[in-house]
């Protein structure tokens, strides 16, 4: 139920699953919005167009230290949001490099048990196909010649 409602331990991580820049920004990034909302100017203008106080504020935030919470792999800790982004990067490659290993290890050990599996039964299905075609044409062999053979005896029977 909570992985359904997206309250479970996961959750956090696959936030931000599904964001993206809108592309009619991404395609023309003089739509980017770069002033800082004035909510004093009542009456008065709130957004400038050569205001970019927004992006002053945003690249403050490159120095700044922040606390994070852990999520994920990651414990909480105090960084830089370059910082963070730094160990976000680096523990999903270190993760990604991980399943690839378990991945190899994991065919390895499924090769070796299939070939142990073929040494110990010791049976090729091709060759035992082989063999039951060969004995079933035996089988309607034989039945011919009993067929056969009563025929004969049913004959001489009568004949007598």
């Amino acid at each position: 139920m909570t992985k359904l409602f997206g309250i479970g331990p996961g959750a956090r991580e696959l936030q931000a699953t599904g964001m993206e820049v809108r592309s009619d920004i991404a395609l023309n990034t003089q739509k980017f919005s770069l002033a800082r909302l004035d909510v004093t100017a009542v009456g008065g203008v709130a957004l400038g167009k050569a205001d970019d106080r927004g992006v002053i504020a945003l690249h403050a935030l490159e120095e700044r230290a922040v606390t994070f919470s852990g999520a994920g792999h990651l414990s909480s800790a105090t960084l830089t949001l370059a910082d963070y982004a730094g160990q976000l990067i680096g523990n999903s490659a270190q993760l990604a490099s991980q399943s690839s290993s378990a991945l190899l290890d994991a065919e390895g050990i499924k090769e070796e048990i299939d070939a142990q599996t073929g040494e110990v039964s010791g049976v090729n299905l091709d060759e035992e196909m082989a063999n039951l075609i060969v004995y079933q044409n035996s089988y309607n062999a034989a039945a011919r010649l009993i067929k056969a053979a009563q025929e004969l005896l049913d004959t001489l029977l009568n004949a007598i």
